[in-house]
């Protein structure tokens, strides 16, 4: 399999719509990623490409690169063989645009009436659109057999236009390869057999993990953390190659995926416990509120701190005091279904996705039995390595993820501390079956390694949980669906007895396959008094693609005409404040002298027109004073030295402005003073009297 990166090139205005308004600002803007960058998600690029190849290849070719889908059964759904990312502004052009904080100036705004049946303008048809300027951006195309991306680039030649109102000039653009190569292998190597194994989990782009099932008209919120299941559909894609061995690898728990939870400057986040509460109004992030996980703490300072529970984010535990990173980034975006047969949206199938921004970096952890057998272990360990593809709409857009090992635990320092109840924190999600077979919150004690005469302690035991039912790629169909107790979730326990600790450890009730079960037995972090801050989980880096282009030399030049407005508006602010005598200078000869700044071709003709004192007879007729005023506006020489113009510039006026006009020369060049010359007299003709 190959690579293929490809690079468009627009040539007018663009605008990918994000489905939002900008309030007063805007009636529709672009869709922006996390900093605030325009994109070509992949799902658009993916239907652009569809079309093409729809018309010049065989319907074989397009189900199989493009999928096969019914919108109204999930059943049927059979997805395509490629890879689609986002289009996205070069690496190295992002950080410049970044540093300089010029994104605003990546987008542009254009004005647009409505025309009633009588040619005339319509009321309150004004609108206001954003976009993006004039751009290259780079995507990939991935997992493309060397056929079928010959077939790609042929399509290439058939998109001219992208994005809102393409048939009015906007986003015309030409789509050009860039490069071909080969896919990167996971490459086999030597390992040390472990009962554990730690992993990195890098974002290459958003990620969804719905918390439900979504349908068209829904909005999808993502989990904001991975769990294991989606680890062992990765390793569980070669099902059929293990053989024998299959059922004991995902179904039995003698192999354990781990939920994956933020990687922080190399140490791992955990959900922050249910049993933590802060001062209503307050954020136990600022290093400064106290924490109260004691009910009679709590009691004591309720009538004037009114305590209220924490609720996401996550901490290091590892760190004394703690350290609190915050909740996790997450970004929005509305999609719609698209009716290929009439060439538009497909009615009332509209959704939303909420994604994990890309750019952050998660662990999580592997475990197997000592029954597993080592050539076992080094195949599921080669399955995990590499770049992969999780969550929903992965071939497209979302989903890409690059896994690699870790020399050591992430996760360090968990101390315990004793106490007279016994307190287990739940690090990852948690299922129990009842007597009868059916899902409860609150399981037998000995299921949690207690003995029979133990009893919860319900004032403090704090339980989160969740239903939902799991989506299974391989039956096409949903799993049955399940009660779980969320991660942070915290059992307290009155026993004389401590729990056995093998039990918690080996993981307690079911699905341990997918990370449930994971416990932790009194750990010292349940009971800190503050958390200090500590660095936010790592924003997106940047596009695949390390091109630079004229983007950079425009924003730049746009950078010193804003810089250079900067200071002229200054300089006129000054000269105004200096000169209150040009306030008697009436508004029609402040435009007079607009008209021929912006009129003339040169600053030479602008002095020359202005200051110019021309040899005029003396004298003259009314006739040919009227012909003289006259072509004094016509550009004549000296049109503040005669006519009507002479009684107001009088007095040292003239001499003034034409002095600061040559200032402005000197300092500044000609295009400079020309522009201020604008300015000035576009400011004065407001504040006239």
């Amino acid at each position: 399999m190959i690579e293929l990166e490809y690079k468009i090139e627009f040539f007018s205005p663009w605008h990918c719509g994000s489905g939002m308004g900008g309030g007063r600002d805007a009636d529709y803007c672009p869709i922006r990623d996390a900093e605030g960058f325009p994109f070509l998600p992949g799902k658009t690029v993916k239907g652009l490409f569809r079309e093409a190849a729809e018309t010049l290849f065989e319907q074989e070719f397009v189900e199989r690169i493009f999928g096969e889908a019914s919108l109204r059964d999930n059943a049927n759904l059979k997805s395509g063989s490629a890879i689609w990312s986002s289009a996205e502004i070069s690496a190295k052009n992002r950080e410049f645009i970044a540093e300089e904080h010029l994104t605003e100036k990546l987008y542009v705004n254009n004005y647009f009436i409505k025309i009633d049946d009588n040619g005339q303008t319509e009321d309150h048809s004004l609108r206001r659109g954003e976009y993006a300027v004039p751009m290259c951006i780079y995507g990939r195309i991935s997992a493309l057999a060397p056929d079928d991306a010959e077939k790609i680039k042929e399509c290439m030649g058939f998109i001219k236009h992208i994005g809102l109102q393409r048939s009015r000039g906007f986003g015309r653009c030409r789509i050009t390869p860039v490069s071909t190569k080969e896919a990167q292998q996971s490459q086999a190597r030597p390992f040390k057999r472990q009962k554990e194994y730690y992993f990195k989990c890098r974002f290459l782009s958003p990620v969804v993990l719905s918390t439900s099932g979504g349908n068209q008209g829904a909005v999808n919120d993502t989990l904001e953390y991975i769990p294991g299941a989606n680890f062992l559909g990765i390793a569980a894609r070669e099902y059929d190659s293990f053989g024998s061995e299959a059922f004991d690898l995902f179904h039995s728990g003698k192999v354990r995926f781990g939920n994956a939870y933020p990687l922080v400057s190399g140490k791992l986040a955990l959900p922050c416990p249910a049993c933590w509460y802060a001062a209503k109004g307050k954020s136990i992030n600022d290093g400064e509120s106290e924490i109260f996980w004691d009910p009679e703490r709590r009691q004591e300072v309720q009538a004037q701190l009114q305590p209220k529970q924490v609720r996401g984010g996550y901490f290091i535990p590892d760190d004394r005091p703690q350290t609190f990173t915050g909740n996790i980034f997450k970004s929005f975006s509305l999609k719609s279904a698209y009716d290929s047969d009439n060439r538009k949206t497909e009615e009332s199938c509209m959704f939303g996705y909420t994604a994990l921004n890309e750019g952050t970096q998660w662990s999580f952890s592997l475990r197997f039995d000592d029954s597993v057998s080592n050539a076992a272990v080094e195949k599921i360990l080669r399955a995990l390595t590499g770049r992969k593809q999780i969550g929903r709409s992965k071939n497209s857009q979302y989903g890409s993820v690059e896994l690699s090992l870790l020399s050591e635990n992430p996760l360090k320092g968990v101390g315990q501390r004793k106490q007279k109840l016994h307190y287990l924190y739940a690090v990852s999600r948690l299922a129990f079956l009842d007597s009868c077979g059916k899902f409860t919150l609150l399981p037998d004690l000995r299921e949690l390694g207690f003995p029979e005469t133990a009893e919860y302690d319900m004032e403090q035991t704090q339980i989160r949980y969740h239903q939902y039912a799991p989506w299974n790629s391989k039956r096409k169909t949903r799993d049955g669906e399940r009660l779980i107790i969320l991660p942070g979730s915290v059992f307290v326990v009155s026993s004389e007895v401590a729990p056995d600790m093998k039990t918690v450890q080996k993981g307690v009730g079911v699905f341990l396959s997918e990370g449930y079960g994971e416990l932790l037995y009194n750990p010292q972090f349940l009971f800190a008094g503050k958390l200090t801050k500590a660095p936010e989980p790592r924003q997106k880096q940047g596009a695949a693609a390390g091109k630079t282009d004229d983007l950079v030399a425009f924003l730049k030049s746009e950078k010193c005409k804003e810089e250079m407005l900067r200071q002229l508006y200054t300089r006129v602010s000054d000269f105004i404040k200096n000169h209150s005598e040009f306030r008697s200078i009436k508004a029609s000869q402040w435009g007079a002298v607009r008209n021929v700044a912006a009129g003339c071709s040169t600053y030479e003709d602008m002095m020359q027109t202005l200051f110019e004192m021309s040899d005029l007879p003396q004298n003259l007729t009314y006739d040919d004073q009227i012909k003289n005023n006259r072509r004094s506006h016509l550009k004549d020489p000296g049109l503040l030295w005669h006519g009507v113009a002479e009684n107001q510039w009088k007095n040292g006026k003239r001499e003034a402005l034409e002095d600061e006009i040559r200032k402005i020369y000197d300092e500044k060049g000609p295009e400079t003073a020309v522009l201020f010359t604008q300015l000035l007299s576009a400011e004065m003709a407001k504040r006239s009297r």
